[in-house]
């Protein structure tokens, strides 16, 4: 390579190309020489297929490659499956879903470095077999037929949503001829809806909670039983259904009241229905002559145990449906808005923490709208140095600002903050994450001590010196010379300067 971003490497040395930009090799591809203000389209790296394309600027020289429409040769056989099911030549169903979900694990697994249309063709893929299935109810889930599928599933969205694939999102979303997929936004709306669905038939279906843990995603369906007046943490980590599995963040949680997991009126029934049930109570003889006449004496205990079962099962279960996402805060579209007062967004807003999904299903139908009482939500910060300002932001699917979503500071406040953690109090349930200043102003601790060290002690010594200096040439007032009275003059103006600078060097609330 050449220092001169217009020169080309030869046998003699780095030359200058004047009317273009020069042959040189990047990400594995070698560029011909190019004109100015022309593209320049080669073959895709080694192991994928399609053009590369790569523009010459006259003022910048080389813009970044544009790899975007190279797909993996597994993702070439995928895709003409996909194109199968979208032209309705080949129908859904529970053993199609079953046989592309666990395809794309494999390819999504075996694939080192996706690729644009990689990513569009996943995406095409998984949006479709999740929508298939928040479609379906009881046995005619995959899920009930396939123990692996959700695993499956979620596989493929951690690969998808993970750190390394955010630029290729941005890109998708910069191509004008993306039409057939939402982006990470649609996709984990889909994610979620899925997983209602799944809590929606847990009792039916008799499936058991739901704990995954993928490289970037954890996926938690957890049931309550014993409804208690207390909060309660999730995920339950501890418990035995996350055994064995690595957790990635253990740190990150979600803390809900009562009034999450039991609306109110609901409380309220059930206690008067647990009341009730201790006034009518029967003693032992009583029982014994209200059961059956079938019923021996004998069996009077066990009878009205199995009558207390019964009454117990009526009781509705409540579902903690839970998703983290270890980095999808890159890959959603940066768009905030502060729509509460008194609040400013960061100059250099990034998303610094896990994005975290909590939704409840209760009584057949879904927690929503206001709570009586925030729930908790505690975040690990993904990055430490140079973060400042955090705040606690919800992601909006269907925002009037923006079409696609944005993040929003409404009903969330920031309760306590460290250098490595935050907890936000929120007022419904949604999608959380932690929104701060990326700005590099705040520095290490030991660099500001080191900082001020120099510049208390130069600014002394200085200052030490100009006065003598000051002094002196006031002493030797018999000299009838300009030098000395403007020697003498010049010194005092820079002592005073220094005198305002180590003054007013702390007073930074003073614009």
């Amino acid at each position: 390579m050449c220092d001169n971003p217009f020169a080309e490497v030869t046998n003699s040395g780095c030359e200058v190309i004047y009317d273009g930009c020069p042959k040189t090799i990047t990400q594995g591809i070698w560029w011909p020489r190019t004109k100015f203000n022309l593209p320049a389209a080669v073959p895709c790296p080694k192991g994928s297929v399609g053009a590369a394309i790569r523009h010459c600027d006259v003022e910048r020289g080389w813009l970044e490659p544009d790899l975007y429409n190279c797909t993996s040769p597994p993702f070439v056989e995928l895709n003409i499956a996909l194109d199968s099911l979208e032209r309705n030549e080949t129908e859904l169903n529970t053993i199609m879903e079953k046989k592309l979900a666990h395809q794309l694990r494999d390819i999504t697994e075996a694939t080192g470095r996706l690729y644009g249309n990689d990513l569009q063709i996943a995406e095409r893929l998984l949006s479709r077999l999740l929508t298939f299935e928040t479609q379906q109810s009881g046995f005619g889930l995959t899920a009930t037929q396939d123990a692996h599928f959700n695993e499956n599933i979620l596989q493929g969205c951690s690969v998808l949503l993970g750190p390394g694939t955010s630029g290729l999102w941005r890109a998708l979303a910069q191509n004008q001829n993306h039409l057939l997929g939402g982006g990470p936004a649609e996709l984990t709306e889909l994610l979620e809806q899925y997983s209602k669905n799944l809590a929606q038939n847990m009792k039916l279906t008799y499936l058991n909670p739901v704990a995954l843990v993928s490289p970037n995603i954890v996926m938690n369906l957890d049931r309550v039983e014993n409804h208690t007046h207390v909060r309660r943490r999730f995920p339950r980590y501890q418990s035995t259904v996350f055994r064995g599995q690595a957790l990635w963040d253990p740190y990150t949680h979600v803390i809900l009241p009562p009034a999450a997991l039991v609306p109110q009126r609901q409380q309220q029934q059930l206690s008067w229905k647990e009341k009730e049930r201790s006034e009518k109570e029967p003693s032992a003889p009583q029982s014994a002559a209200s059961a059956p006449a079938n019923v021996s004496a004998n069996h009077t205990k066990e009878y009205t145990a199995a009558r207390r079962s019964v009454s117990l099962t009526d009781q509705p279960i409540t579902i903690v449906i839970l998703l983290i996402y270890r980095s999808l805060g890159a890959a959603l579209p940066p768009k905030y808005h502060a729509d509460r007062r008194g609040v400013r967004l960061p100059r250099h807003p990034v998303m610094n923490s896990p994005v975290v999904t909590i939704s409840v299903y209760n009584n057949q139908t879904f927690v929503g709208g206001h709570l009586d009482q925030p729930i908790l939500l505690e975040f690990k910060l993904l990055e430490t140095a140079n973060r400042s300002k955090p705040l606690c932001v919800q992601w909006n699917h269907s925002s009037p600002h923006d079409i696609g979503g944005c993040w929003t500071v409404r009903d969330c406040i920031v309760v306590y903050r460290n250098t490595s953690h935050v907890r936000c109090q929120c007022q419904r349930l949604g999608t959380f994450g932690v929104l701060m200043d990326s700005s590099h102003r705040e520095q290490l601790e030991g660099d500001l001590e080191t900082l001020a060290l120099v510049t208390y002690s130069s600014l002394c010594i200085s200052m030490l010196a100009l006065l003598l200096t000051v002094l002196v040439l006031s002493c030797l007032r018999g000299l009838k010379s300009n030098t000395r009275s403007i020697h003498s003059n010049t010194a005092a103006a820079i002592f005073l300067s220094e005198l305002v600078y180590l003054l007013g060097v702390n007073q930074t609330e003073q614009q």
